[in-house]
């Protein structure tokens, strides 16, 4: 009976395959959903820069940083784009003192990208605060986007970076809303500067008012667009990223989106009783922990009860 005992052997070896397939399909990770996640949209911009004045930027590839701030004209036009505000940066001072402090004598060098883009960093201490700065430029859409990091001692979230610009007015932004070229290179800078990953984001635009720049980045998301297994510590990183979003979001709410805010603060968040409603809500589910902790991040964004 070789025959049929080599059609028994070949059914059993399907049966195994398929049952094997289905455990699979059952237990294979699935993508977290991704909520509304924005796009970039450069209509967000306007007030742009007129490329003709930022074209021989890309020629200083590899200067100090320093030296091309200390060029009149270029530090015009960088102030003019800049937001009129106060920041507390040890004390309050105008938040162009604070670029001036850090970009002024820089020997970082400047960075130019595809013969494009172009990166300005620099550093500065001040009453035991260390701060970094950074200036990015796309030369041919004519947007400027500036960064001042540091860890406050105030009372507020810390540490915190402060990316702004007076191109745009977006009540509500979030990372994904800036240009990828500006996302890709702010990256880099973190790692270079060596600034974490997840961190306290803010937004000043030409309203003067200091808002949440929200994470919505998928940490879990690998360049070739897979995600990576159930488990995985990215996990941690995407639900910490929505945790610090929403005490940012809190303490923004409660200093009337000061930009700078000096009142050491229990702002109100009873994080203890947070925590216990999002264990009794979704358990150790982390889809569900982010799913309800960007609602209510959208809510105190938007002047709602939660």
């Amino acid at each position: 009976m070789p025959f049929v005992r080599t059609v028994l052997r070949a059914a059993t070896l399907l049966t195994a395959v398929a049952l094997f397939a289905a455990a699979q399909a059952q237990t294979a990770p699935t993508p977290p959903p991704q909520e509304h996640a924005p796009l970039y949209d450069p209509s967000i911009f306007h007030k742009t820069i007129p490329p003709a004045d930022l074209a021989d930027l890309p020629q200083h590839a590899g200067e100090r940083s320093g030296n091309l701030w200390r060029d009149k004209q270029f530090r015009k036009l960088v102030n003019s784009y800049t937001p009129d505000v106060m920041y507390h940066f040890g004390n309050d001072k105008p938040l162009q003192i604070c670029m001036d402090l850090a970009l002024d004598g820089s020997e970082v060098p400047v960075q130019v990208r595809d013969n494009r883009y172009v990166l300005l960093g620099g550093s500065t201490s001040m009453y035991g605060f260390h701060g970094r700065a950074f200036l990015w430029f796309d030369t041919q859409s004519g947007i400027l986007l500036g960064g001042f990091y540091f860890n406050p001692s105030n009372g507020e979230p810390s540490p915190t970076l402060t990316v702004f610009s007076k191109q745009t007015n977006v009540p509500e932004l979030a990372l994904g809303q800036l240009p990828p070229e500006f996302a890709r290179d702010l990256a880099d800078w973190t790692i270079a500067a060596g600034i974490p990953a997840i961190t306290s984001r803010y937004f000043i635009d030409e309203q003067k008012k200091r808002t949440l720049l929200q994470h919505d980045e998928d940490f879990c998301l690998a360049p070739d667009g897979t995600h990576a297994p159930a488990g995985d510590p990215c996990e941690q990183m995407n639900e910490n990223a929505a945790d610090i979003d929403l005490t940012a979001a809190e303490y923004l709410s409660a200093v009337n989106y000061a930009t700078n805010a000096t009142a050491r603060m229990a702002f109100g968040f009873d994080q203890g009783a947070w925590i216990q409603t999002v264990n009794n809500t979704c358990g150790v589910t982390v889809s569900c922990r982010i799913r309800i902790t960007r609602k209510r991040t959208r809510a105190i964004l938007s002047g709602q009860k939660y």
